[in-house]
C-alpha cells in the first residue's frame, strides 16, 4: 500500500525507469547509468524497509498535473505543504543541469523550493531530485544513488494482507483490535480551509493528503502489512494489544498524531473499533 507499493500504478504508462545517465552533449560521453528494469519484476522488500535502509525522513513522488508538479505520494509532509504545493514544470526542471536526471541542490539557491518547503521543520538544506519516467520526479532529503534507485524499483507492490500472520499476532494478543477510520470529511474540510491552488483539482490534494496519512500509519502501528488502504478515503488496520485499550484513549492518540497534517480538522475523523472474537472476523472486517 501507500507510497512505493503503488509505484507500478504511477508508471502504468511508463514501461521502465529512465536511465540515470544521459548523453553529455559537450563531451559526447555518457555519465554513469544503471540497467533499466520493469517495476513488476524482482520485488525485494517493503516501503518501510526502503525508508529505514536509507534513513529517509522526507520523501515524495511529484506528478505533472498540467503545467505544475504536485505531490502524488509522500511521507513526512505536513498538510499545509501538500495542499499548497504546485511548482511549475519550468521551475522544477531548472534544477536538472547538463541533462542529468539526478540533481542534489541547496534549497536556499532556489526561491521556489524555499517557499514550497517553508512549513517543513528541520528539513535538510540539501535536497535531491530524480526524474522517473516522463511525468514523475522522486524527491528526498538525502542523496539519491544508483543503489537507492535499484532498490526503489524492487519494492514489493503487492497489496495483500497476510491474514494468517495477523491471526498469529491476534492469538498472542487477545485484546487486539481492527480499526477503521474515515478521513474524507476531515481532509475535505482542511483543504477548503487552506485554499489550495485554484486552477488545480481539489481531488489532487485530497488524494495526496490521504496517501500521506496512510503511509504514516504503516510506521505508527506495529507492522506495515497490518494496514489496508481503501478506495473511499478510509483505512483499516490491525492493532495488536496485550491490554484492553479504552476507545477514547485510542482516538485521542490517533488525532494527536494527525495534527500536523490536518490541524484541528483531525478531530472530525470518523473511527470504528472492532474486537476480534474468532479467526474469520479478521478477513471479514478488513474486507467489509
Amino acid at each position: 500500500m501507500g507510497l512505493f507499493n503503488k509505484a507500478n500504478n504511477f508508471l502504468a504508462n511508463e514501461d521502465e525507469v529512465l536511465l540515470v545517465g544521459e548523453q553529455n552533449d559537450q563531451k559526447n560521453e555518457k555519465t554513469p547509468s544503471y540497467e533499466t528494469k520493469n517495476f513488476h519484476q524482482n520485488k525485494l522488500f517493503a516501503f518501510t524497509d526502503f525508508i529505514t535502509k536509507y534513513k529517509i525522513h522526507i520523501f515524495a513522488i511529484f506528478e505533472l498535473s498540467g503545467s505544475f508538479f504536485t505531490i502524488k505520494d509522500s511521507l513526512g509532509f505536513d498538510g499545509k505543504t501538500i495542499s499548497n504545493f504546485a511548482i511549475s514544470q519550468e521551475d522544477l526542471n531548472s534544477i536538472f543541469l547538463h541533462n542529468h536526471n539526478i540533481s542534489t541542490v541547496n534549497k536556499k539557491d532556489y526561491d521556489f523550493l524555499s517557499k514550497a518547503f517553508l512549513n517543513i521543520k528541520n528539513l535538510s538544506e540539501e535536497l535531491s531530485f530524480c526524474k522517473i519516467g516522463t511525468n514523475y520526479i522522486m524527491f528526498c532529503d538525502c542523496k539519491i544513488s544508483d543503489k537507492m534507485l535499484n532498490d526503489f524499483q524492487n519494492i514489493d507492490n503487492s497489496n495483500k494482507l497476510d491474514y494468517d500472520l495477523i491471526y498469529q499476532k491476534y492469538s498472542e494478543n487477545q485484546n487486539s483490535y481492527i480499526i477503521k477510520i474515515d478521513f474524507e470529511e476531515a481532509i475535505e474540510t482542511f483543504i477548503c480551509t487552506n485554499n489550495p491552488i485554484n486552477n488545480l483539482s481539489k481531488n489532487i490534494f485530497l488524494n495526496s493528503i490521504y496517501t500521506e496519512i496512510c503511509n504514516r500509519f504503516m510506521f505508527w502501528y506495529s507492522y506495515p502489512f497490518y494496514c489496508k488502504q481503501n478506495n473511499d478515503y478510509t483505512l483499516t488496520f490491525f492493532l495488536p494489544s496485550q491490554i484492553d485499550l479504552p476507545e477514547e484513549l485510542l482516538l485521542t492518540h490517533i488525532i494527536f498524531n494527525l495534527k500536523d497534517i490536518l490541524d484541528n480538522c483531525a478531530e472530525i475523523i470518523n473511527i470504528e473499533v472492532f474486537k476480534i472474537n474468532k479467526k474469520e472476523d479478521i478477513q471479514t472486517l478488513f474486507e467489509s
